[in-house]
């Protein structure tokens, strides 16, 4: 099949793995952060992924605050998915070792 042709099954398949990859690890970091700061972080919502401020320059830099007009600072959605990423993997090495 030529790449250029998509395929509505194979679209509806990636954004359902999407979805719950994105769900999944962004639940489990806001649990993560939620236990080990007592809930003092706020933290950006989900959709917040693919928002992008139009007519703003990129910034010089990056950084895991989302500056917010209404809180001063937020935690990105992004820095919540990996750190909810990574301890899925910390739990699979964790698991890993005990059977082993």
């Amino acid at each position: 099949m030529p790449a250029d042709e998509s395929d509505p099954i194979e679209a509806f398949f990636e954004g359902l793995v999407e979805t719950v990859f994105y769900g999944a690890s962004y639940f489990t970091g806001a649990l993560v952060f939620a236990l080990l700061t007592l809930g003092q972080i706020p933290f950006a919502p989900l959709s917040s992924i693919h928002e992008r401020k139009r007519n703003k320059k990129p910034p010089k830099g990056w950084s895991i605050w989302l500056h917010h007009p209404v809180q001063k600072k937020i935690l990105r959605a992004e820095v919540i998915c990996a750190v909810g990423f990574f301890s899925w993997i910390g739990l699979g090495f964790a698991i890993y070792h005990v059977v082993k």
